[in-house]
């Protein structure tokens, strides 16, 4: 995918950081991993898994084999790809990039869903703040459950299980788990990121 597209899928991607604990009995390895990671081959290996198994160079271009987009066992794309490519996973801290993405997109829908979104704006977006550990540990006290009721809510609002006249109950719900709390934590992350 090229321009606004493109622009979408590299601009909306998050901020990493990586941490060692004291814990750690091998941080100079550790970190050289980490590093290797981050390398051309070491990209390829978490994006795209093992060279001539799950994909192959293509004038210079990794490109999934049929054992990802026609996997024998009736995996999805993604299934596949989770199962072989941890760097393809939402939840990775590794880096991803368009042509993988392109490859993952079988129907015209979701091209065009990427088209859409492409036109997003996402001057909004929070940079990389970061709270301390007293913040993580409360935002993760507080977001945890909202997370859990925003999700059920979402799929009872969608499926219309739940009507949209509820909504507003859900908001009130979402501010009695301390939303707002948790806001204010992220404010204060942000703004000691603004006053550097």
């Amino acid at each position: 995918y090229t321009g606004n597209s493109y622009n979408f899928l590299v601009k909306s991607q998050a901020y990493i950081t990586v941490m060692l604990t004291t814990s750690n009995k091998y941080p100079a390895e550790t970190v050289k991993a980490m590093d290797y990671l981050f390398t051309e081959d070491g990209k390829n290996l978490m994006t795209y898994g093992i060279e001539g198994k799950t994909y192959n160079l293509v004038d210079g271009v990794p490109q999934f084999t049929d054992l990802i987009l026609n996997n024998p066992d009736g995996w999805s794309v993604d299934n596949a790809i989770a199962h072989f490519c941890r760097g393809s996973a939402a939840s990775t801290m590794f880096v991803n990039e368009p042509n993988c993405y392109s490859q993952r997109m079988l129907f015209d829908q979701q091209r065009e869903a990427v088209q859409v979104w492409g036109q997003a704006d996402v001057s909004r977006t929070l940079p990389p703040i970061s709270p301390t550990a007293d913040e993580v540990q409360a935002l993760a006290d507080i977001m945890n459950p909202i997370r859990t009721y925003a999700e059920e809510c979402f799929v009872q609002f969608v499926m219309g299980q739940k009507p949209l006249t509820d909504f507003d109950a859900y908001v009130k719900g979402l501010q009695d788990m301390g939303i707002e709390d948790a806001i204010k934590i992220q404010q204060s992350a942000l703004d000691r990121y603004n006053s550097r």
